[in-house]
């Protein structure tokens, strides 16, 4: 029996990673990506922590992103 995650994935769906290796879409290295489904609860709490920190600030031009 699975636990229920308390931690959503920031993944919006627009994986698209840049030069940086970080993806544009979420925020988060290529080795976040790979470690979220083994990850615990606090790590997960910190990788979306982390990546939220990358994420540029959305372009008021184009409205909310949707999640």
């Amino acid at each position: 029996m699975q636990r229920p995650m308390a931690t959503p994935s920031p993944c919006t769906g627009e994986c698209r990673v840049g030069a940086q290796g970080i993806c544009r879409g979420c925020g988060r290295t290529l080795e976040e990506i790979a470690a979220w489904s083994t990850a615990t609860e606090a790590q997960r709490a910190a990788i979306v922590k982390a990546a939220m920190a990358r994420r540029p600030a959305p372009d008021p031009r184009k409205g909310s992103p949707e999640r």
